[in-house]
């Protein structure tokens, strides 16, 4: 055999060292804490390509590049950065996304969708922990709603969102029983169970306070009757009154008892000035005193006057 010039010797045991080397280096990125960037990989990866030689560590390093790509795929197609509209059944849920961090983790290389990962774990929980507090609140429905489209922004899909969506389910479905309610004219006690059935929702509605107008203008329709039915006093009459215009009832027995009110007021107004006179006191003349007919009159009046007046046994007496 032809022996080996001295120079190639050289430089294969040149290409031998480097090579051990380089594999050196291979089977230390593997276990670089924190973990490397695949583009520092990659650079090794294109040195050893231009080594002849079988490197061992260059398989796994290549490996381990491979996975972290197709990992890195995996969560652009799960967590797409633009901010197209999605499905739900697009959206992953947050068991998906963990599990996906739990596979990066054990990936000895750091790509950069990491903290995309991370990032949109971490949104979640915190828009879990919202949820959690805000539901033992008992919030205003509307609060509620909100929240579902704050859900709908996230990347993921949280447990949270079905809850959310199952009150406004729920406060929905109670709107549509009491508007139908009201609509067939229930009666006073269906209404009062179907109120008391809002309140113990675990949500707040601007349709309760609707349906307690409801219910204070059918009593009050109901007070109405009776007080026309009836000779009320005045005082009763007045409050009822006040109730009326505060639920805003117009109707033709409002207005009946209204006129009544009204006479009742007038004759009231007529006997005190036709008392004062007589229960002048001070210095000063005397106030002519009025006829014994004008008296007489008015107590004849008032004998008409469905309303209990004050002022009508003291009239008497005068007359008397």
């Amino acid at each position: 055999p032809h022996p080996i010039p001295l120079l190639n010797i050289a430089a294969l045991e040149t290409m031998r060292d480097n090579g051990r080397e380089l594999n050196q280096k291979l089977e230390e990125v593997m276990k670089v804490v924190p973990k490397p960037a695949p583009q520092a990989m990659q650079k090794l990866v294109q040195e050893a390509a231009r080594i002849p030689l079988h490197l061992p560590a260059l398989k796994l390093v290549k490996d381990a590049l491979s996975a972290s790509t197709k990992w890195a795929d995996k969560v652009r197609k799960l967590l797409p950065s633009n901010k197209r509209q999605r499905s739900k059944a697009d959206i992953p849920t947050l068991q998906t996304v963990k599990e996906l961090a739990q596979e990066g983790g054990n990936l000895p290389v750091l790509q950069h969708e990491w903290a995309q990962v991370l990032q949109s774990i971490s949104q979640a929980e915190e828009f879990a922990k919202e949820v959690n507090i805000l539901v033992k609140s008992k919030p205003h429905v509307e609060v509620i709603q909100k929240k579902i489209v704050e859900a709908a922004e996230l990347p993921v899909l949280v447990p949270e969102l079905t809850q959310l969506e199952t009150l406004v389910t729920r406060a929905d479905k109670w709107c549509v029983t009491m508007q139908t309610a009201v609509m067939n004219k229930a009666s006073l006690k269906d209404l009062r169970d179907i109120l008391h059935s809002g309140e113990r929702l675990p949500v707040v509605l601007n349709e309760l306070d609707s349906l307690r107008l409801v219910l204070r203008a059918r009593q009050c329709t109901l007070a109405v009757g009776r007080a026309l039915a009836a000779t009320p006093t005045m005082q009763h009459v007045t409050e009822l009154l006040d109730e009326a215009k505060a639920v805003e009832l117009k109707t033709p027995e409002v207005d009946e008892l209204t006129a009544r009110h009204k006479v009742a007021s007038d004759w009231k107004m007529a006997a005190e000035a036709l008392r004062a006179p007589a229960l002048h006191e001070g210095p000063g003349p005397r106030p002519p005193l009025k006829t014994m007919d004008e008296a007489v009159a008015l107590l004849t009046q008032a004998s008409t006057i469905k309303i209990k007046i004050d002022g009508v046994k003291e009239l008497q007496v005068i007359v008397e």
